[in-house]
């Protein structure tokens, strides 16, 4: 408490978020706080997330093996972050965004988007499989990097 008997100012900023926590003492609600703060600290001073150009190898099968065989060839890979990355071949780009499981493609040619869905992925080793139902196709991207260096 001050010198006048109100309450201190961190107190009072936390006195509205922290209401179902009365019963906490401002000595502990600056416990909390930096329990909260602190997290977030040490998430930041995190190594950067893996980017730059890779060469890799896609595959484009059919969901149906009955219908060919499909067609693998090279591609190079802009890593762009920990959940990003386009992969490219000619003028044709696969812009890809992972997040919790689930996968979004967004196919360009050049600046020009002709196609996009999401759909799950699954990694195995360096390879990340996903498919488009809709389409009856099944995509296989091999990194040439070390599993470690890949977006998850």
């Amino acid at each position: 408490m001050s010198v006048d008997g109100g309450a201190k100012p961190f107190c009072q900023g936390l006195t509205a978020a922290a209401a179902s926590v009365r019963r906490f003492s401002c000595n502990r609600r600056l416990v909390l706080a930096a329990a909260l703060i602190f997290p977030i600290a040490s998430a930041a001073a995190e190594p950067p997330a893996p980017s730059g150009l890779i060469n890799g190898r896609m595959c484009v099968r059919p969901l149906d093996p009955q219908r060919g065989a499909g067609d693998c060839g090279p591609v190079d890979i802009l890593l762009l972050g920990a959940r990003h990355a386009h992969v490219g071949f000619s003028d044709i780009v696969y812009r890809l965004e992972l997040d919790a499981g689930r996968i979004d493609v967004i196919l360009m040619h050049g600046p020009m988007q002709i196609d996009g869905f999401t759909t799950r992925y699954g990694w195995h080793g360096t390879r990340l499989d996903f498919s488009d139902p809709e389409k009856g196709v099944r995509y296989q991207i091999h990194f040439d990097a070390a599993a470690s260096d890949l977006p998850r």
